[in-house]
């Protein structure tokens, strides 16, 4: 049985320029991360997961399947029980001072966008997942 009780918020961005692509997903992974944990685990998020885009297989399947890519060098993914430990941890003093000027360091906040969501898992270790924590099934009024 798959349960999925928390909820997904993706923050998507580029690249500050002055970076190279190495120098970003270096930074990102061996300096930013490590610096985050702490602060995660005190406002209870629960997952956070680090999309590195790799610009050239994303070339490679825009041109392959012929569909639009997202144009983003990486993908921030946190998994929280309540929206509340999102907003608390973003609004912490050590975000705003610390975590977000080191962002500066290799984010451009201006192309910054986010989405939240459910996971709906259907398949995983190749096992379908038959129950779920959410029922999106259309009910009529």
């Amino acid at each position: 049985m798959s349960t999925e009780p928390y909820i997904r918020v993706s923050v998507c961005f580029k690249k500050n320029a002055a970076v190279s692509d190495e120098q970003f997903h270096d930074y990102w992974a061996n300096n930013h991360g490590p610096l985050c944990t702490e602060w995660m685990k005190k406002f209870g998020l629960i997952r956070y997961v680090q999309m590195h885009v790799d610009r050239a297989e994303v070339k490679n399947l825009s041109d392959t399947i012929g569909w639009r890519v997202a144009d983003f060098d990486g993908i921030a993914d946190f998994h929280v029980h309540k929206m509340k430990d999102f907003f608390d941890a973003f609004a912490d003093e050590y975000y705003q001072k610390t975590l977000w000027v080191d962002e500066e360091k290799f984010v451009d906040h201006n192309t910054t966008i986010m989405t939240i969501g459910h996971d709906y898992t259907v398949i995983e270790n190749d096992k379908v997942i038959g129950k779920h924590f959410r029922d999106f099934k259309f009910k009529p009024k």
